[in-house]
């Protein structure tokens, strides 16, 4: 499976399927981050959003236990998001190539991470 498969059909985005679970929530869309804005980035997730990231990396690790899912624009099956999320318990697609243009905060998403789609309702 290619991991530059997303493809916008309306309001649907697909990714890379990895969980096999389903979410919808408010989704969290984060700026690109470094170490610097780290901190002030994590303070605006709010337990039970879904968190959209260009990617994840090991100091996302503690956010993963209030988040309700994961959108990266960058991963795979082995990637840092996917293997904590699934870890965690918690729908995550991947892959999803210019997810944090077609989200944005506030928006109410399903995740299905089953079928590796992402749906603004």
């Amino acid at each position: 499976m290619s991991t530059n498969c997303p493809i916008q059909v309306r309001r649907v985005w697909l990714g890379v399927m990895f969980n096999r679970l389903l979410a919808l929530f408010p989704c969290q869309t984060l700026e690109d981050f470094d170490l610097e804005r780290r901190e002030e980035d994590a303070e605006q997730l709010l337990e039970g959003e879904i968190m959209v990231a260009s990617f994840t990396d090991i100091g996302w690790t503690p956010y993963f236990s209030i988040i309700s899912g994961l959108i990266t624009e960058i991963g795979s099956p082995l990637s840092h998001g996917a293997v904590v999320a699934r870890e965690y318990g918690i729908p995550a697609v991947v892959a999803a190539k210019g997810a944090k243009k077609f989200l944005k905060t506030g928006d109410r998403v399903k995740l299905d991470g089953e079928r590796g789609l992402i749906e603004k309702k």
